[in-house]
């Protein structure tokens, strides 16, 4: 818009005309049913009111004047379904509506208005006292979620310096938490997310190391599992997490995918291709044991045991 407010004009007639009946305390007028809708009507309406003027929808949308007329009529729709959602509430309303509109204050003959003429608008009701201070309670916790948010972000960046990752990472995303649409919270986030997911994923392959020279064999398979869920990439954990699996969980098929994995990750290794040709052998797949073994010797062209197993499934 012309004027920096970014509300179409469908929206401000509209917030206009919802702000006039919030502040008349019409409660079915503002959800837009009749005085005898069911339950059910109401619940909908409710949702439906809820849904298109939530302040969420307008985070960080500049609205100007705007802004405190879409708080009053969040908080009113919010109120109305609380009295017209309750029987006992809703019939102690009833009570007190008016059963038409007042008619205006008669007038004299010099002040009359013409046959016919539309009756003098009423002027709005100030707005109640406990929904301005409602409305300032909301402003307050948003402001308060912002600065946490802010706060937050710094010490992230301030521990992304002194190389502290981890700490950094939870920083940048608990900031985020606090102010989920701020794009930079989001990628500040995500780019220390996917480092200390490293940072971890290394210090995981480090205790499953460990855990195997102590014969903490368990153990070991679990950190290895873990750092390549944490996304590590090093050939070492998936042939020590194949030859873990196969030994303690007797599950070739698993061990066969993590062997591959390995040998993806580096093609050039030959002891990662004798154990996959092996195993390979054992469960039957004699075609891909072949080829690893070919493979190995076009590495190796004295490899012993590529050519023993060679000559072993040419026997067969």
């Amino acid at each position: 818009m012309d004027d920096g407010i970014e509300l179409t004009a469908a929206e401000r007639e509209t917030l206009t005309q919802l702000a006039v009946i919030a502040e008349s305390r019409d409660h079915y007028g503002l959800l837009g049913v009749n005085p005898g809708a069911p339950a059910s009507d109401i619940q909908r309406a409710f949702y439906e009111r809820s849904r298109n003027w939530h302040p969420d929808r307008f985070f960080r949308k500049e609205l100007g004047p705007f802004r405190e007329k879409l708080d009053q009529v969040f908080l009113a729709v919010t109120e109305s379904y609380r009295i017209l959602s309750n029987p006992a509430t809703r019939a102690a309303y009833d009570r007190s509506r008016p059963a038409a509109p007042a008619r205006p204050a008669p007038r004299t003959a010099s002040a009359a208005q013409p046959p016919g003429a539309a009756p003098a608008p009423r002027l709005p009701r100030p707005p109640d006292r406990a929904m301005s201070k409602a409305v300032e309670e909301m402003r307050n916790q948003l402001k308060e979620r912002l600065g946490r948010a802010a706060a937050l972000h710094a010490e992230g960046l301030a521990a992304l310096k002194e190389g502290q990752v981890v700490k950094a990472s939870n920083a940048l995303s608990m900031a985020l938490t606090f102010d989920p649409n701020n794009a930079q919270y989001k990628a500040d986030a995500e780019s220390a997310r996917r480092e200390a997911r490293i940072i971890q994923a290394k210090q995981f392959l480090a205790a499953a190391e460990n855990a195997e020279s102590f014969a903490n064999h368990r153990q070991a398979q679990a950190s290895y599992q873990k750092a390549i869920e944490y996304g590590l990439r090093d050939p070492r954990a998936y042939y020590r997490l194949g030859l873990l699996t196969k030994k303690l969980d007797e599950d070739s098929k698993a061990a066969l995918q993590h062997l591959r994995q390995a040998v993806a990750l580096d093609g050039e290794n030959v002891e990662y291709r004798i154990v996959l040709a092996e195993l390979y052998v054992e469960t039957g797949m004699h075609t891909s044991a072949r080829a690893q073994f070919e493979h190995i010797l076009s590495i190796d062209k004295s490899n012993s045991k590529a050519k023993e197993g060679l000559k072993a499934l040419n026997a067969l």
